[in-house]
């Protein structure tokens, strides 16, 4: 069988920083192909140059057998590459059908034709066996929901002959997970290839044909299905062999810090302790994390009050909590403006930039420049520099809402680790997490959410404390 996508020999240069080097992929028709690497290993890179985003300085691709190099993202997908980011790029206020035809709807005499609107978004939707209403609003949508209407409208005109997910499902719970897989599988089966791009290692191995990883550059290693483990894989993106994560010792607690109230009971942060935070989507865990944060009515009263009380917040959407177009430095230091003056009233520079410095070695952000544009990071990378706000200066309390989410298995591990030692050092730390393993590995105490009430409570002395007892609270 013919190749349906062949790139040979890529690289990719940024200034100093060798982004591809000599990266090559192969890519069957109906094919599953994984996509994994750290933060900053040149999967981003990969991606743009196949959907016309970047070109390569060096080597080629093909397409179906004949040269592949679109000029930009419309000549990719006029060849039938659709790309899902992880960053879903909707109209939130704009209906379902609006959405699934953006930019592409028929009219007459400079009219929309609306019948025609929503005759096309219901085919959009019922080839992909889409029980949503095409007249929703999209913000009243969970992310699961957004997610496939999404897919919908990259798959519309039934020109996509290779889609590319990236980090799919970072918020999506275990029984979505499933249903996504199955509607990949139904279209891989009509001869559509996916490339899965994802840091959760069990749904690449469960998942995939074969599996291309990516460290620094280069690609150092490709496995077929039922030839690796995720600690293969997790050794072929480090280059080293990561050590079992162990269980947390029981800590003593201390002083509670900060107290969020909720029905069935408050979530407390206690100096020296983490308490996690467990529900399915919908829960409301991040809603009882931001109003911490000072915002959607809680105490403190504004994120400034919390700031000033030594409270930090990491929220689960990068894009609430960055400025893009800002550097790395400026993004960090941004909460501390008022600390870094001179006595003159001026920026102290020279005070920001050794802060900075520090904290870009502890967590290993890649490229480790703090001049560069916070956008023009990778999304693990731009987590990192969220988390990394919070290490300077005197932060007794960090919400944490989904800190590991879409982040590398080495990253992930990095941040938990920040984690437990703020704790260790007597901070206090809420920690919300879809990951229930993390929760269990990292927390004291654990409390289920459903529907915004407090569901049940978990404590690493009790027998109780493992994942079975909790997704049973969570209704999982």
């Amino acid at each position: 069988m013919q190749p349906l996508l062949t790139a040979t020999d890529l690289h990719k240069r940024f200034g100093n920083t060798l982004a591809l080097r000599g990266v090559s992929l192969r890519l069957m028709p109906g094919e599953a192909h994984g996509l994994v690497g750290e933060n900053g290993a040149g999967k981003s890179s990969l991606l743009k140059i196949i959907t016309g985003i970047y070109r390569p300085d060096s080597g080629s691709m093909s397409l179906a057998g004949g040269p592949f190099a679109p000029g930009g993202p419309d000549a990719a997908r006029a060849a039938g590459i659709a790309l899902v980011p992880q960053e879903l790029q909707i109209v939130p206020a704009m209906s379902v059908a609006d959405n699934l035809l953006l930019g592409r709807w028929p009219s007459r005499a400079g009219a929309v034709r609306q019948a025609a609107v929503q005759q096309r978004a219901e085919a959009a939707l019922a080839r992909l066996g889409l029980a949503i209403d095409p007249r929703r609003r999209m913000d009243a949508l969970g992310f699961a929901e957004r997610q496939a209407v999404v897919l919908a409208r990259e798959l519309a005109e039934g020109q996509a002959r290779i889609l590319i997910l990236d980090e799919p499902t970072a918020s999506l719970e275990r029984a979505e997970v499933d249903r996504l897989f199955a509607l990949l599988e139904r279209m891989r089966g009509e001869g559509l290839a996916v490339v899965f791009v994802s840091h959760r290692l069990d749904e690449v191995r469960a998942l995939c044909d074969r599996v291309s990883v990516l460290r620094d550059g280069l690609q150092v290693a490709s496995h077929a299905r039922g030839g690796f483990t995720e600690a293969d894989l997790a050794r072929d993106m480090t280059g080293r062999a990561l050590d079992a994560q162990q269980e947390a010792a029981i800590r003593p607690a201390g002083a509670e810090r900060l107290i969020l109230a909720a029905p069935g009971g408050g979530v407390a942060a206690r100096a020296g302790q983490v308490t996690g935070l467990a529900g399915l989507l919908g829960a409301g865990t991040g809603a009882l994390l931001r109003g911490g944060f000072g915002r959607a009515g809680g105490s403190p009263k504004s994120p400034a009050a919390a700031i000033a009380a030594g409270i930090g917040y990491v929220p689960s959407e990068r894009g609430r909590a960055l400025i893009p177009n800002l550097s790395v430095r400026d993004n960090i230091v941004l909460p501390h403006l008022a600390a870094m003056t001179t006595r003159l009233g001026g920026f102290n520079a020279a005070a920001a930039d050794a802060a900075v410095a520090e904290l870009i070695r502890r967590l290993d952000v890649r490229p480790p420049n703090p001049a560069l544009p916070a956008r023009a990071l990778s999304g693990g990378n731009q987590q990192k520099i969220i988390f990394a706000r919070w290490l300077i200066g005197r932060f007794h309390t960090l919400l944490l809402d989904e800190p590991t989410h879409g982040i590398d298995v080495a990253a992930k591990r990095a941040v938990l680790g920040l984690v437990d030692g703020f704790a260790a050092g007597g901070g206090a730390v809420i920690f919300a997490s879809a990951e229930l393993h993390e929760l269990l590995a990292l927390a004291d105490e654990v409390v289920a959410m459903r529907q915004g009430r407090v569901q049940e409570r978990f404590h690493r002395a009790e027998p109780r404390f493992t994942e079975a007892h909790l997704r049973q609270a969570l209704g999982a």
